[in-house]
C-alpha cells in the first residue's frame, strides 16, 4: 500500500519539483526552497540555526529585477544545470530578497515551514538535481537532522538524466524512510518542467506510484 501524503514539499535544488506540485495541485502552500536554488548542505544549515543566516538582511545580494543572491549560501547551491553547468553566487532566481515585499514572503514561507514541522500529517520533503547523484551520508544527516524537528515523514532524491529512450529506477534506503529515484527523459528540464509535455506525465506517474497524495488546498 502507497503511504499517504498530506503535505508535499519541495526541499529545491531548484524550482521542478515546487512548480510540478503546483501544476498537479498538490502543493499545499509556498515553502523556502520552493523557488530558489539550494543543496542538502544549505538545507541542513537552515535547519540547524532555524533559517536565521538564510533570511539575515547582511547577508543578501541584488543582482537584478526579481533575482538575488544570498553572499553565504550562493557558493553552496547546486544550482539548475540547465545549460550543462552549475550557476553560482545566484540563490533566489524569481525573487528579489533585498526588497520588503520580498523579504516578507520570504518570511512567511520560513512560517509555514515551522508550523508544518510541528504538526504530525504526513510529510514528502522532496530534493532534486539534474545530472547528480545525492552524497547518501549527507542525505542521511539530513533525514535524521528534519526527524530531531518533526514527525511522520518521508524523503524523496530524484536525480535528472538524459537519454534517448525513457526510463526510471527507484532505490529504497535500507536504513531510512528515503527513496532514491533516477529519471532519464528525452528532453531536459528548464526548471519548469520537461520540454516533451509526455514526459512530465511520466514524472507524475512515477511520482504517484510510491505515494498517495491527498493534498486538499492550495496557497501560493
Amino acid at each position: 500500500m502507497r503511504p499517504v501524503i498530506e503535505h508535499a514539499i519541495s526541499l529545491g535544488t531548484f524550482c521542478h519539483t515546487a512548480n510540478h506540485f503546483q501544476q498537479r495541485k498538490i502543493r499545499t502552500c509556498s515553502h523556502p526552497f520552493d523557488w530558489v536554488l539550494s543543496s542538502p548542505a544549505v538545507v541542513l544549515s537552515c535547519l540547524r540555526d532555524d533559517f536565521q543566516t538564510l533570511m539575515n538582511p547582511e547577508h543578501h545580494e541584488h543582482l537584478g529585477e526579481n533575482i538575488s543572491n544570498h553572499l553565504i549560501y550562493g557558493t553552496q547551491v547546486l544550482g539548475n544545470n540547465f545549460q550543462g553547468k552549475l550557476p553560482q553566487n545566484i540563490m533566489f532566481t524569481h525573487r528579489d530578497i533585498t526588497t520588503p515585499e520580498h523579504y516578507d514572503y520570504y518570511q512567511r514561507c520560513v512560517e509555514r515551514f515551522r508550523a508544518l514541522l510541528a504538526t504530525a500529517d504526513s510529510k514528502l520533503f522532496v530534493l532534486t538535481t539534474q545530472d547528480a547523484d545525492y552524497d547518501r551520508a549527507e542525505i542521511h544527516e539530513l533525514y535524521e537532522e528534519l526527524q530531531k524537528r518533526t514527525t511522520s515523514f518521508r524523503m524523496l532524491c530524484v536525480s535528472f538524466y538524459n537519454d534517448y529512450n525513457f526510463h526510471c529506477h527507484v532505490e529504497k534506503d535500507p536504513a531510512y524512510d528515503i527513496h532514491y529515484m533516477k529519471f532519464y527523459t528525452y528532453s531536459r528540464t528548464d526548471g519548469r518542467g520537461f520540454a516533451i509535455p509526455h514526459e512530465n506525465d511520466l514524472f507524475h506517474d512515477a511520482l504517484c506510484n510510491l505515494y498517495d497524495f491527498r493534498a486538499d488546498k492550495k496557497v501560493s
